[in-house]
């Protein structure tokens, strides 16, 4: 006997042949026969996992076709709450598996159909789950993490779980703002914009009032708002001078750069104190004029609020002093000795006259002090003692407000003209007191002035004339002959043109020299010498006991005015 499994694989007519090819006892042989191989019915479990499904699951709905055998090419058709999915794979083993996410509750049929082939019948077959309502909340999320007074933040969250259509909304709370009908993305997804306008503690409320598909939720949150940093700008303006009216200003703002409007800050400036409020864009402004020069402090002080920190911010500036210069003004002419005005006034860059302030001035070396007056004019009154060109320096030291600077100029004094009056006095013991006055051509007294004695063509010494401008010259009798004598005064000084002066007179001899010398032995009041010297003053003695007979031809000089 003999025997073989076969697995069919096909319907039909099978043809089987058994051939025998014999051996040393038997013949071979070769015998035929058949039978028919029908179709197989089958049909499909179907399996939804997992069993317990809720809305928004992701689930695999799967099934194996009873005693079905082919090559992997084979299809089947599923149906799942009305979607139809063509074309689902048929392995050689007859399983098939799909992937399906449920989007609604209740209950979900699924159809099973396959077409059948040359080897199957075909079949419908169905089945259906439940789909549950899902439980699901939602997150809360604020961005930024750290928030400040005016910020701009994103709240936002996502239902778990949840799957939609985008048609479905939920109420957040922000703060007491409520805004309803925030709507849900279909994969649960939603989001707001809030600005804070306040620090402290926020709560946030999110409320949803569920649906077909989703239980209801309440969830709540919170998060803090600091409060922002603030500073502001300090603008000064560049090249500051003490007196200058300046804007001195800058622009409050938070951290963000927002502007604070309406709000009082301090600005001290070198001590001094300026409230100020700020304008809607947050900018403020002060006028200040700096009274002197120097390095200034700025410092910008506010104590904050319920919304915004404290600042303090400072800076510096320099005021520079200002520059000042004067005129020296100058007469048209100077003279020796004659009394003159050198003026001027003192003013800023600017052309401002500036009051009550000392100058410097050095003429010919010697140094004078000079104030200005409240119109910033300053004089001083000058009388060249010598001829020739004078150099005039004026210094200004200057102050807290004003730069020193110094000036100079000259000038060029010229000879005065002198007139010398001479005037001969007799004296009891036969000597002459010639008097000496100078004056110049105003007729004002010459102090200090020489003058060159000559009697009858001899040079017989000298007179310095003292404050008043005179000067007396004494001739003892010794130097006296009897007769007629000629006094000739002149003078080289140096600053004046001068003239000759003359004075005669005559004598006569009665013993008086004789006598003179026994007075200049005695030693009386009138001291005499044979060298003659100038005498700064000596009285006038009077009549002679001796007679003499004086005639002055000429009392005072005849003189001839000379210009320079």
């Amino acid at each position: 006997g003999w025997s073989l499994n076969y697995t069919t694989n096909r319907t039909g007519n099978i043809n089987i042949t058994v051939t025998y090819a014999g051996n040393e006892n038997y013949t071979s042989f070769t015998n035929a026969t058949s039978f028919t191989v029908i179709l197989n019915d089958t049909n499909s479990s179907i399996v939804v996992n997992p069993e317990t499904v809720s809305i928004g699951d992701n689930v695999t709905i799967s099934g194996e076709l009873v005693g079905y055998v082919g090559n992997g090419s084979d299809i089947l058709t599923v149906s799942v709450d009305g979607n139809v999915y063509n074309n689902v794979t048929i392995n050689s083993t007859g399983g098939w598996s799909l992937n399906y996410t449920t989007n609604r509750t209740g209950n979900i049929i699924i159809t099973v159909s396959y077409a059948g082939n040359e080897n199957y019948t075909s079949f419908i077959n169905a089945s259906s789950f439940t789909v549950i309502l899902n439980d699901t909340n939602s997150s809360i999320v604020v961005n930024p993490e750290t928030v400040n007074i005016g910020n701009n933040v994103t709240i936002s969250g996502e239902l778990v779980g949840y799957v939609g259509n985008g048609s479905d909304s939920l109420t957040v709370s922000v703060d007491g703002n409520v805004y309803n009908n925030v709507t849900i993305n279909s994969t649960g997804g939603w989001s707001l914009n809030y600005t804070t306008n306040r620090t402290g503690n926020i709560t946030i409320t999110v409320n949803y009032a569920g649906n077909e598909n989703y239980t209801a939720f309440n969830n709540a949150t919170s998060f803090s708002v600091a409060k922002n940093g603030v500073n502001s700008s300090i603008n000064i303006p560049s090249d500051v001078k003490v007196g200058d009216s300046i804007i001195i200003d800058g622009v409050l703002a938070d951290e963000n750069g927002n502007p604070i409007a309406n709000t009082t800050i301090t600005v001290i400036i070198d001590g001094e104190n300026f409230n100020v409020t700020t304008a809607e864009n947050g900018s403020w402004n002060i006028n200040y004029t700096p009274t002197h020069a120097g390095e200034f402090t700025i410092n910008l002080t506010w104590e904050g609020n319920e919304n915004y920190t404290s600042f303090n911010n400072n800076t510096n500036f320099n005021v520079n002093k200002l520059a000042t210069y004067s005129s020296i003004d100058l007469s048209a002419d100077f003279r020796v000795g004659k009394t003159t005005v050198i003026s001027g006034v003192l003013l800023d860059e600017e052309g401002n006259k500036i009051a009550d302030s000392e100058l410097e001035i050095t003429i010919d070396g010697k140094k004078h002090l000079v104030k200005t007056n409240f119109n910033g004019y300053w004089y001083l009154t000058y009388k060249p003692e010598n001829t020739g060109k004078i150099t005039v320096v004026l210094n200004f030291n200057g102050d807290a407000k004003y730069l020193g600077f110094t000036n100079s100029t000259s000038f060029d004094v010229k000879k005065g003209e002198s007139f010398v009056n001479v005037t001969v006095n007799e004296n009891k013991d036969g000597s002459v007191d010639l008097i000496v006055k100078v004056v110049d051509e105003d007729g004002d007294i010459i102090p200090d002035y020489k003058v060159d004695v000559e009697l009858d063509g001899k040079y017989i010494g000298s007179v310095i004339t003292d404050s008043d401008g005179v000067g007396i010259f004494h001739i003892p009798n010794s130097k006296l002959t009897p007769g007629k004598h000629k006094i000739t005064v002149s003078s080289d000084n140096e600053n004046y043109f001068s003239n000759l002066a003359f004075a005669e007179f005559e004598t006569k001899n009665n013993n008086t020299n004789n006598t003179n010398k026994t007075n200049n032995t005695n030693g009386n009041g009138n001291k005499t010498t044979d060298n003659p010297v100038a005498i700064a003053t000596m009285k006038k003695t009077g009549i002679p006991i001796i007679p003499i007979i004086l005639v002055l031809i000429s009392i005072f000089g005849i003189s001839l005015r000379r210009k320079q």
